[in-house]
């Protein structure tokens, strides 16, 4: 698959953070949804400075995309 085909996913979280997240996009100036990008983005970046870039191989192990493909 495109790697640059965005992809939608449905999040449950609480309308209290929500609203928060929106409330803190809009002072930034994104949309809510570049905002949880961002988000995902720096969590990813942090998770492989300590353990390692991500590999494909370690994708086609992984139990919790084999829910969402």
């Amino acid at each position: 698959m495109n790697e640059n085909y965005r992809s939608r996913y449905t999040i449950r979280i609480t309308r209290s953070l929500l609203y928060k997240a929106a409330y803190i996009s809009d002072y930034e100036g994104c949309s809510l949804n570049k905002f949880i990008e961002k988000i995902i983005r720096i969590r990813i970046n942090e998770f492989q400075e300590i353990y390692g870039v991500i590999t494909k191989e370690d994708l086609d192990f992984c139990k919790a995309l084999k829910r969402i493909k």
